[in-house]
């Protein structure tokens, strides 16, 4: 029943010695804890400075059709400029002013369509193949 055997004599008590870590043990585990740890943050930075390269050097084809809006709204501002002048000057040079008024308007009209119509078909041509496409056609 109990660990005293029957002749009253004590057990022999097993003697442990304590546990002793191997010299340096805790050391070389966090050296190996940081040496990852710093290879892992070197991949992740290696990664960030590919990524924010690579996105800088993409031509982006909305910005260049944003840039080329930009640049025929620009004409077309200039070319309205223009004939605003030019339009005064019929007005106090000719007495038949509806009829340039009219030829003025076709001209803008004219010029209108023409700067806008390569927009509308690169638009509608980069969309899906089954599309509708829509076209302007310009008034003779």
């Amino acid at each position: 029943m109990s660990s005293i055997p029957e002749d009253n004599t004590p057990a022999a008590k097993k003697i442990v010695e304590p546990y002793i870590t191997p010299h340096k043990s805790k050391m070389w585990m966090w050296t190996g804890v940081i040496i990852f740890m710093v290879a892992i943050f070197a991949l992740w930075g290696m990664n960030l400075i590919t990524l924010f390269y690579e996105s800088s050097q993409v031509q982006d084809p909305a910005k260049e059709m944003l840039n080329t809006s930009k640049n025929d709204l620009q004409a077309i501002i200039k070319t309205f400029a223009g004939q605003e002048i030019d339009i005064e000057e019929e007005l106090t040079d000719a007495p038949t002013a509806p009829t340039t008024t009219i030829s003025q308007e076709q001209k803008i009209q004219q010029a209108l369509s023409e700067t806008l119509l390569p927009l509308f078909v690169s638009s509608t041509t980069n969309t899906e193949s089954n599309s509708n496409t829509t076209t302007i056609q310009s008034q003779p």
